[in-house]
């Protein structure tokens, strides 16, 4: 299995045991948004912020990689580089998701590591309406240990371009046509990422600093 069909099938676990639940109570009911699972992370140890971004992270991968199967599109209103010379970086221009008619979706564009580093330690903010926010403490070099159990997704995370274990060399993560891959058994829970996202994660490495912002827009297209 390709890496990031891997990937998808691991996401589908991870939501279905936890975000998906989480996302249909507060639907039901709002008073949820008081459980620790989305309370503000401030309060709780170190160990659980890496692991809320473990739930985070899938939804970053709906927002680069979410199709418009079954009518839903996505667009990417906004990426950047929220630092100047950031060592994780994406690209000024031409960072493109592409949909084709049969549900395959594959990217166009490269992230690239612009230096070696060794440490990786920040925060990440997660905002989608009406969840609240979802904020948090990440040691990215940690994530390949906390993943070891799923390492299909820790790999498809590598492949995106985002580092599961350091040491991390200077590298270009490219994606294209060759890692082209179906969602069509998945377009059934496409629904559940519509509306506006943002993700913001900020970073310290021993040898710089790394800031990411995506806002995406997730619609279904209007019959007639």
């Amino acid at each position: 299995m390709a890496p990031i069909q891997a990937c998808w099938a691991q996401l589908k676990t991870h939501f279905q045991r936890g975000f998906y639940q989480k996302i249909m109570q507060i639907r039901a009911e709002p008073l949820i948004y008081k459980t620790p699972f989305f309370a503000k992370s401030s309060s709780l140890p170190a160990k659980q912020h890496t692991m809320n971004l473990v739930w985070v992270l899938p939804f970053l991968c709906y927002l680069r990689f979410s199709c418009a199967c079954n009518g839903y599109s996505i667009k990417l209103v906004k990426y950047q580089n929220c630092v100047d010379d950031s060592i994780i970086k994406l690209p000024a221009k031409d960072f493109t998701v592409i949909l084709d008619k049969e549900c395959n979706v594959y990217g166009s564009g490269c992230v690239e590591i612009t230096k070696d580093f060794t440490t990786a330690n920040g925060k990440y903010q997660a905002k989608k309406a009406p969840l609240p926010l979802i904020e948090g403490e990440i040691n990215l070099c940690e994530l390949s240990d906390l993943l070891k159990n799923t390492p299909n997704l820790a790999e498809g995370l590598d492949v995106m371009g985002i580092p599961t274990k350091c040491p991390v060399k200077a590298r270009k993560i490219c994606s294209g046509t060759e890692n082209k891959f179906s969602l069509l058994k998945y377009k059934n829970q496409i629904g559940m990422a519509a509306g506006n996202s943002e993700f913001k994660i900020e970073i310290e490495h021993d040898t710089g600093r790394s800031c990411i912002e995506i806002h995406a827009s997730i619609s279904k297209a209007r019959k007639g």
